[in-house]
């Protein structure tokens, strides 16, 4: 298995073409399959690995609605009464990578994960691969928070449309500022590309010249290179109000340490109520 691992990292590397620049391999061995079961089905995307310590996946929350069940449950409370009490269960996750040489596919990591967290209103979740021991040598640079987008700039596309593994595509950002309405409560923002996407992109990456992730492709129309991806800046702003900061600002709380502070704030929202 180990030898498989090592052998991963050097051919996605080799399977990038020969005039690719070093940040495509980073762009391609960050990207896998995303797979999840539930009872209306299963479920094809994108995900992107951003962080190796925390072993820490982006991708879409419509990629995992359907994986999370909200069901309530009776709980005898120590009194004898009876109360209803919402309980979040989650369905299984698979995360795959495939590697290629010239000739063709020759392996394949097949990893579990467990959802985090996740925003219906921004559309984003994160994950977080189970193994400990696998060795995950690519992983997605998130830009610095001083990062500007500008219209027109090249942006590349990295994704599993339809399911074809690794697929990178090439456009501009056509535009900086969508907003689409999807319900009531949910308006979301993006940025617009031609960088092809279709059914399988969702939750992917979009890069730029320097392999920064500045975007996760989320929507689009059919047959029109109209394409919309959650800008940076929104991503952030869902990392840092969920405890995953310290992807890439060192001075900011481990995860565990914001869990701990949230869970003191809440108890003391809960004690001014009484």
């Amino acid at each position: 298995m180990k030898k498989l691992l090592s052998a991963l990292a050097l051919v996605l590397a080799l399977s990038v073409p020969a005039f690719a620049a070093p940040p495509f391999a980073r762009m391609l061995g960050a990207n896998f399959v995303f797979r999840a079961q539930s009872d209306v089905g299963s479920t094809l995307c994108s995900a992107t690995l951003f962080t190796k310590v925390e072993r820490w996946v982006l991708t879409n929350y419509h990629c995992i609605e359907d994986s999370v069940q909200i069901v309530e449950r009776d709980v005898v409370a120590p009194d004898g009464t009876v109360k209803k009490v919402r309980v979040v269960t989650y369905g299984e996750i698979t995360l795959s990578q495939s590697a290629y040489s010239p000739d063709g596919k020759v392996g394949e990591l097949t990893l579990r994960a467990r959802i985090l967290s996740f925003s219906r209103q921004t559309d984003l979740a994160v994950l977080q691969i189970l193994s400990e021991t696998t060795e995950l040598p690519f992983v997605a640079q998130l830009p610095p928070d001083s990062y500007t987008l500008r219209q027109g700039q090249t942006v590349y596309g990295v994704g599993n449309p339809l399911g074809l593994e690794n697929s990178l595509s090439k456009g501009i950002l056509a535009h900086l500022y969508r907003e689409h309405r999807w319900d009531a409560d949910q308006t979301a923002k993006y940025i617009q590309t031609d960088a092809t996407q279709t059914g399988g992109s969702s939750g992917g990456a979009l890069y730029d010249d320097d392999g920064m992730l500045i975007g996760v492709p989320s929507a689009g129309y059919r047959g029109v290179s109209i394409n919309f991806a959650i800008p940076i800046t929104e991503v952030k702003k869902f990392l840092r109000a969920n405890g995953f900061a310290s992807a890439w600002d060192v001075s900011a709380p481990s995860r565990d340490e914001w869990i701990k502070e949230s869970e003191r704030k809440a108890k003391e929202e809960q004690n001014k109520r009484f």
